[in-house]
This record gives C-alpha cells, sequence and structure tokens, in this order.
C-alpha cells in the first residue's frame, strides 16, 4: 500500500520544491530591484555620467523604460531573466 503512494508523494514534493525555487528566486529578484532602483543615486546618472544632454537624458530613460511604473519594470525584468535563462540553458 505504501509503494502505491510513493510515486504521487515523489511528486508532490518535487512540485512543493519548485514552487519553494520558484519563490525564493522571485525573492531574490525583488530584493535586487528595489535595492537598485531605491539608492540614492540615478542609475541614468551613473550610466550617461553629468555631462550627458537633456535629450540624451530623456532617450536613454524611455529605451531602458525608467519612465514606466516600478511594478511595470520589475515584472520586465522578470520576464527578461527568464528569457536569458532559458535562452543559456539550450
Amino acid at each position: 500500500m505504501l509503494t502505491r503512494y510513493a510515486g504521487v508523494r515523489r511528486t508532490w514534493l518535487f512540485v512543493c520544491w519548485l514552487l519553494m525555487l520558484a519563490v525564493t528566486f522571485t525573492g531574490l529578484l525583488g530584493v535586487t530591484f528595489f535595492i537598485g532602483r531605491k539608492i540614492p543615486i540615478d542609475p541614468l546618472l551613473a550610466m550617461l555620467g553629468e555631462c550627458a544632454s537633456v535629450q540624451t537624458y530623456a532617450f536613454a530613460r524611455v529605451a531602458l523604460g525608467l519612465d514606466k511604473p516600478l511594478i511595470v519594470q520589475f515584472l520586465t525584468m522578470c520576464a527578461t531573466c527568464c528569457m536569458v535563462t532559458l535562452a543559456c540553458r539550450c
């Protein structure tokens, strides 16, 4: 009787493990993302320098998606990380 449910138990443990992995990965992405966005230095200013023109600054802001709300930026980053991770596994 116990061996009959051993496969179901193993499958259930694997699903739980995958869920924990997904939650941990999302949490690490969230902490990294929000710390990077809330530090006092503007990320564009760090990339472009203080000598960049207003047009360059505005173009880079739109190109990098920094004009969108934080949640949209975070979801975009998560999707990009998943695509890069899946692309590297092939």
